[in-house]
């Protein structure tokens, strides 16, 4: 079976009985990364915009987090759309099928 990290994520999620008190958390911690998200963008913007060569290390750190931010947040809300029964967000970047991109657990305890 293969699988992206956003499908593993779905199933999860999909397997969550629809509950607004369940919700209402996970609205808190999306806005909490749609926050972040914005922040860090404007912080790598502006970064761009003065940049010199020791500033440059520092901006590629801050895309990482910002990347990896906007991943979580995107699963956070494929979690908050199942709880609510609204439609799941699109996968921006699909795996192609056949290649490996999450291990299985019994690859991990090898």
């Amino acid at each position: 079976m293969y699988e992206s990290t956003f499908e593993l994520v779905d199933r999860f999620a999909a397997a969550l009985p629809r509950s607004e008190e369940l919700a209402q958390p996970v609205e808190s911690i999306v806005l909490q990364l749609t926050a972040r998200v914005a922040r860090l963008g404007r912080i790598a913007q502006r970064m761009e915009a003065h940049s010199s060569n020791n500033t440059l290390e520092f901006l590629h750190g801050v895309r990482g987090e910002l990347k990896a931010t906007e991943a979580e947040l995107l699963h956070w809300r494929v979690v908050l759309a199942r709880l609510k029964g609204s439609e799941v967000p699109i996968d921006p970047e699909p795996v192609p099928k056949g290649e490996w991109v999450a291990e299985t657990p019994r690859q991990v305890d090898e």
